[in-house]
């Protein structure tokens, strides 16, 4: 609900403005340590071997817009990109004047709660095993996809959440962090990141059928990939389509083709 995205917010703020006072700060000592993240996911064996599993996992919720005549030169474009998923990870990954520590497998499996008469009143977060040096967005992108219902994300996010996160961090880091203006920006341009995961991980976290391990040992590629597209049936590829939707809406999909939506 809006409470618990708030509060996540405003906590992901402070731990990302910590990135920005202490690299201003400790300039070297800050490199060092960040030199010593190691790629757990997205390196070069991993793409001979997923690519195309993550392109059709994309793919899942942009078709059924395609096939209803929705945005079709838009959706076309971002499929096309698709073919190299693993490429457009690593551009999302290159460090700017943004990059912050992020958690790198932000979602609420990952934060416990404390409560006050049951309401929110903070968060922990914990499990940085797949922590890097990025885009404050790899971190917002993927709760926002994973975590945030329909109504609360279309509802709340782009002008109270969002801004919730940008007025935190510019209250913690001061002048060292961004505009609400640049933030946004930087969202259009890497948002997708949460949607190609997301792809791949709420299909197994909305279906209801037990996941049978044996039965996958000796699966052909393509037997791996039908499986994924089809798991949870129409209610999820309708749960991804949604994403997709906001993704146009807010001008994500655009970005290299013409200039941002306001």
């Amino acid at each position: 609900d809006y409470d618990h995205c708030a509060l996540v917010f405003r906590k992901l703020a402070e731990f990302h403005a910590a990135s920005l006072l202490v690299k201003s700060k400790y300039q070297l000592k800050f490199a060092n340590k960040i030199n010593e993240l190691k790629e757990t996911r997205w390196y070069i064996r991993a793409k001979e071997i997923n690519n195309r599993y993550y392109e059709e996992n994309a793919k899942r919720g942009i078709i059924p817009l395609v096939k209803s005549g929705k945005h079709p030169v838009i959706l076309n474009h971002f499929m096309e990109k698709l073919s190299d998923v693993f490429g457009i990870m690593n551009d999302i990954f290159q460090v700017n004047e943004m990059s912050v520590l992020c958690h790198g497998d932000f979602c609420r499996n990952n934060m416990v709660f404390k409560y006050e008469e049951h309401h929110p009143v903070d968060v922990k977060f914990f499990d940085l095993a797949t922590a890097r040096y990025s885009s404050p967005i790899v971190d917002i992108s993927f709760f926002l996809f994973m975590n945030m219902s329909l109504e609360v994300r279309r509802k709340h996010f782009k002008d109270e959440l969002f801004k919730v996160y940008c007025d935190t961090l510019q209250q913690v880091a001061g002048t060292l962090a961004p505009s609400l203006q640049d933030l946004w920006k930087e969202f259009q341009q890497k948002a997708i990141y949460g949607y190609i995961l997301a792809s791949f991980f709420l299909p197994i976290m909305l279906d209801d059928t037990p996941i049978n391990l044996d039965a996958q040992v000796d699966e052909t590629e393509e037997e791996k990939i039908e499986r994924s597209v089809t798991r949870g049936g129409e209610k999820v590829t309708k749960v991804l389509s949604e994403i997709v939707t906001d993704l146009v809406n807010w001008g994500c999909l655009e970005f290299d083709t013409q200039e941002c939506q306001k």
